[in-house]
């Protein structure tokens, strides 16, 4: 409802120009603000203590570094096992562990690729999950004191301006189209087109291929900002649904950072070579100096 609520107010802003933009600068700014407290929270992006490939069909967890998984010194020295049989991962531990506040030693844990979502496991004051990236498995950690010591004061953005927000219209080309793109830790990840956003900035007509989300689409792009005020690995946009006549609005202004920006744990997708703008987006989130 609070995610309607912020985009009605960015149509009606941007659908009745005489309209003083006070409104969508606080929208915007209340934007900002929330993404910042996601980004702080402690099972937020800030909070990642590391990324493990799962490599065989059994591995030994803990601290010690003769482990699979040398986990950090918090953790047992041999704190268990994780075996993966036809896409499930067994974890047995010598310590209990909670799973759904319960405490446990032996269970099946679910991926991110089951549509219950993953099994989120906690260990004190860590907890870690198996996220599947194509074919493999990764262990990905948490560490829920460490955005504590890790908090952002700001995300450096671009001036806000409202001609950032262009009308677009939906498309059916290439809807349904499979598109493959990398990832940042060179994996191959795929992609079901929605079909093709056409606008115009300043006159120019572009286009960007969405992909498929619950109450937005989901976009990668690139411009000629890339690698030089922004990050090299594009920045991404959440698009609201069309309407019935296949019209939305592009708000540039909440261009953001992959979360690749903030942590180098995350498994950030590129965007595809279709979503590069031969154009300087000065709008959005800017590359952070740290």
């Amino acid at each position: 409802m609070k995610i309607c609520l912020l985009w009605f107010l960015v149509l009606v802003t941007a659908c009745h120009p005489k309209m003083d933009q006070s409104t969508y600068l606080t929208d915007l700014a209340a934007w900002r603000s929330q993404r910042l407290a996601n980004l702080n929270a402690e099972d937020g992006w800030l909070s990642l203590a590391g990324l493990y490939r799962l490599n065989a069909l059994e591995h030994t967890l803990g601290s010690d570094e003769n482990m699979d998984v040398e986990l950090p010194t918090g953790f047992p020295a041999d704190f268990g096992t994780l075996t993966i049989v036809d896409n499930a991962v067994q974890l047995r531990t010598k310590v209990h562990v909670e799973i759904d506040g319960l405490p446990v030693s032996e269970a099946t844990l679910l991926t991110t690729a089951s549509q219950e979502g993953p099994t989120l496991v906690g260990f004190e004051n860590y907890q870690f999950m198996i996220i599947k990236r194509g074919d493999l498995h990764l262990l990905r950690l948490r560490d829920l004191n460490r955005s504590k010591n890790h908090r952002l004061a700001e995300v450096a953005h671009f001036e806000s301006d409202q001609k950032w927000v262009v009308p677009a219209e939906l498309s059916e080309e290439g809807k349904g189209d499979t598109i493959v793109v990398k990832n940042i830790i060179g994996l191959d990840v795929i992609y079901v087109s929605e079909g093709t956003l056409h606008f115009k900035i300043e006159g120019t007509p572009f286009t960007l291929m969405p992909f498929g989300g619950s109450e937005t689409y989901f976009v990668m792009l690139s411009d000629e900002t890339t690698n030089h005020e922004t990050y090299g690995g594009g920045r991404y946009l959440y698009v609201p649904k069309v309407d019935a006549n296949n019209r939305t609005l592009i708000d540039f202004n909440r261009a953001e950072n992959p979360p690749c920006v903030f942590t180098e744990f995350a498994t950030c997708p590129l965007p595809p070579k279709e979503n590069h703008l031969s154009v300087r987006i000065t709008a959005g989130e800017m590359m952070m100096e740290h």
